[in-house]
């Protein structure tokens, strides 16, 4: 199970900020089986949110070897976490479907609006004393950027994202989704994305994002976490500064 994993794994080694603490923090959150009440929140926030930015603090009870299953699931005495989106109803809709909300806040963001990026991010950091977010999850959201931003508007969201977290688990949309987008835009008789043609990233979009984050943004690739129920790759990157054990 990815979220019983990660917690187990970084809640005692997450490089946290310049002076690390390894027993007050860590995040996580999960696209996998339900098998905690830790993990159906979290499924909630990735059925309604696209970017899910989230922090967890946690006492851990029990420490497990990475690959332990969550049948033997981890107490956790606190967490945050924030979901956003730039849909505003899928916001909303978030907001009255959960009921964790003392952990759980939704808040809508256009996250390449530098400045709304920074205030909303930055305050909600600073009521935890904290300057990074310890993971960030992206899923199904690269594309979108890409095909509104043009190829400096990725690079420029994935330098940014990178900059903000100790650990980023990143759903990379293949070309082929980007094909599948103009398609049903054509069926319904709708003008094509206005970059669509500009783009030099296209069939190396995969290698192209991972380059950057690997080269352009110090950070360092741990692997892969399985397939999404869409069947695109999940893969777990981790910050430069620290190191991943």
């Amino acid at each position: 199970d990815l979220t019983a994993a990660l917690v187990e794994q970084f809640s005692s080694d997450s490089p946290g900020n310049s002076q690390p603490d390894h027993k007050d923090s860590t995040l996580t959150a999960s696209q996998t089986n339900q098998h905690t009440d830790f993990n159906t929140i979290t499924s909630q926030c990735n059925q309604h949110t696209d970017i899910t930015v989230t922090t967890i603090t946690s006492q851990p009870t029990q420490h497990t070897d990475f690959n332990t299953t969550a049948s033997q699931p981890t107490q956790h005495t606190d967490f945050h976490m924030l979901g956003c989106d730039i849909d505003n109803i899928l916001i909303q809709r978030a907001t009255e479907n959960h009921r964790h909300t003392d952990h759980l806040t939704f808040q809508t963001l256009d996250y390449m609006d530098t400045e709304q990026r920074q205030e909303s991010l930055g305050s909600y950091l600073q009521r935890f004393s904290r300057t990074k977010f310890d993971v960030t999850f992206c899923f199904s959201v690269t594309m979108w950027i890409h095909l509104q931003n043009g190829d400096s508007g990725l690079r420029d969201f994935l330098r940014s994202v990178s900059s903000n977290t100790w650990f980023l688990l990143l759903e990379p949309q293949p070309w082929k989704c980007y094909r599948s987008a103009a398609r049903r835009l054509r069926k319904l008789g709708r003008a094509e994305f206005p970059q669509l043609q500009e783009l030099q990233i296209r069939s190396n979009v995969e290698t192209e994002i991972d380059r950057c984050l690997t080269q352009d943004c110090a950070m360092r690739r741990a692997g892969g976490f399985g397939e999404t129920q869409w069947g695109r790759k999940l893969v777990l990157y981790y910050s430069g500064e620290g190191e991943l054990l």
